[in-house]
């Protein structure tokens, strides 16, 4: 996929890998993270070169023109090797993408200014 789609997208963090057409119209925009920062262990901060594994999350975010899309982001587990970290392992994160995030930061605003009428932290 090229990197104007990545642009185009505008998700922080991640760069889209490939959009595949569902039925129904639905874009699926499957990503994986662009910050290699995002190996760091969120307890001790310590980059991590150990690769776990690969696990897919399907966060939910503000609709992309005329037509729903479904985001899968494509992220690899890492394992905090340092000695005196009590963390085993964890996933990669983005700021748009805390851990356990099942929406991006983006809808969560879109959601706060649909209801309250501002931006969240707002007067």
């Amino acid at each position: 996929m090229s990197n104007d789609t990545t642009l185009l997208f505008g998700l922080a963090g991640v760069r889209v890998e490939r959009v595949v057409l569902l039925p129904g119209g639905i874009r699926e925009v499957h990503v994986q993270t662009a910050d290699e920062g995002a190996s760091g262990c969120p307890s001790c901060g310590v980059l991590s070169s150990s690769m776990k594994g690969k696990v897919a999350t399907a966060p939910r975010d503000i609709p992309y023109g005329t037509g729903p899309i479904e985001v899968v982001w494509h992220k690899r587990r890492w394992r905090c090797r340092e000695v005196l970290c009590e963390r085993q392992s964890f996933t990669e994160t983005t700021g748009e993408l805390p851990s356990g995030a099942r929406t991006t930061r983006r809808l969560r605003q879109a959601i706060a200014v649909a209801v309250g009428g501002r931006e969240p932290g707002g007067q």
